[in-house]
């Protein structure tokens, strides 16, 4: 082939060179033609024997496809079912589901008997009901157990175990069946674990009514007659301190101490019984029941009536009287140790001072004021201990001076 002056190193190819010379035309891609004044154009150009030549398919809008996977979450679904209704990629898929995920407006959870397929669901809808899972029925012996369960009561694994002469592995098995499709409540801080039938199981169509029933779980049995009786005596205070919860508890002929209510009430915190209620600087712990408490408190109230109000706050008032006398008893000796007389033992160190200072003399008023003016308090508060000292009888007024009363210890001391 030889090269024209417009490629003279024919670096342009045949066809370039063609085309530069005006000696061929290119009608459209792939579309080679004659000069340019053919007037060759595409929809002259024959189609192929048997063959038409088919349009480009529109590009599908993929702007909708988040609602569109929302949409179908309305019903228990698992992601390859979406991959077929929607048309999308599974890792599109996968990575809505996860978005949805991580904003709470989906949930999964592992389909039974399958270790990596997991079922997902909006979080406005009860799983409980979905088509998809009454579409699946659930197994013999998973029937078995839903159906035996009381409603608003609680049962233990050896209880169901028992009543349906089944095995204590495989009714842990179906229990846990049941716990993942939502039929069924546990409670796993408490030994044994306690089992409750929730609203969905209780509306599962696979559930037989007239099926025996297992008896009441003894509560007050599994948890303990001691622990027991504190979630029963916080549930009627509602709020609580430690000793308050000692002297509600405490019954006759027990020592306080004997019920650790300190490592008790830790122990119903770390169970998720109890909560500590955050209150001021200096001020002491008190206690109320969580949610989880007051169901169990609401179970123990169905099997025994609770103590009144009234009952557990004249007990307490008794031990804070009890303990307020103890502590005077305890003050009185150790002021005696340290050598004050009877008399100013039996008052509070702003009164004994007062009363010291009147075993040497009558006083007034004004007499009286450097006795207490290093402990703190208002200069005018020597009225108040002045007159409720004399309430008591520790002292008597003698007479009015222009420094004020005339203050001295009554005959025969105070």
């Amino acid at each position: 082939m030889t090269f024209s002056a417009y490629d003279p190193g024919g670096r342009l190819g045949p066809e370039a060179s063609l085309t530069a010379r005006g000696q061929m035309s290119r009608a459209g891609h792939g579309c080679i033609g004659g000069p340019p004044d053919s007037a060759l154009t595409p929809d002259c150009l024959p189609e192929p024997a048997g063959q038409a030549i088919a349009a480009p398919a529109p590009k599908r809008k993929r702007r909708g496809t988040p609602r569109l996977i929302a949409s179908l979450l309305a019903d228990v679904t698992t992601a390859p079912t979406l991959v077929r209704q929607s048309g999308v990629t599974r890792q599109r898929v996968n990575q809505i589901l996860h978005d949805l995920l991580r904003r709470g407006k989906a949930r999964r959870a592992r389909a039974p008997g399958s270790g990596c397929l997991y079922h997902w669901v909006r979080t406005d809808v009860d799983a409980a009901q979905s088509l998809h899972l009454c579409r699946t029925p659930l197994p013999q012996y998973a029937v078995r157990v839903l159906s035996c369960l009381r409603p608003d009561s609680v049962h233990s694994t050896p209880q169901i175990a028992a009543h349906l002469g089944m095995s204590r592995d495989s009714v842990c098995g179906q229990t846990s069946r049941l716990i993942k499709l939502g039929l069924v409540a546990v409670t796993s801080t408490v030994q044994p674990n306690l089992i409750a039938l929730t609203p969905s199981g209780l509306a599962h169509p696979q559930r037989d009514v007239a099926a025996s029933q297992a008896p009441l779980l003894g509560l007050v049995r599994s948890l303990g007659a001691q622990r027991a009786a504190f979630i029963e005596a916080l549930g009627v205070l509602e709020e609580a301190r430690t000793r308050d919860l000692t002297a509600a508890v405490l019954t006759e002929g027990q020592e306080a101490r004997a019920l650790l209510s300190g490592q008790m009430m830790q122990r119903l915190v770390a169970m998720n019984i109890a909560e500590q209620v955050n209150g001021g600087s200096g001020q002491p712990r008190r206690y109320r029941l969580t949610d989880l408490g007051k169901r169990m408190a609401a179970w123990i109230a169905e099997q025994r009536p609770p103590p009144s109000r009234a009952d557990l706050v004249s007990r307490i008032s008794a031990a804070n009287t009890r303990r307020a006398l103890l502590w005077r008893e305890k003050l009185y000796k150790h002021r005696l140790g340290a050598g004050l007389s009877p008399a100013a033992a039996a008052w509070s160190p702003a009164q004994a001072r007062i009363v010291c200072a009147l075993e040497a003399g009558p006083l007034h008023t004004d007499g009286l004021r450097p006795c207490i003016a290093d402990l703190g308090h208002h200069p005018n508060s020597i009225y108040l201990m002045l007159n409720a000292l004399a309430a008591r009888g520790a002292i008597c007024e003698v007479g009015l001076r222009r420094a004020g009363k005339l203050w001295r210890l009554p005959d025969g001391g105070a």
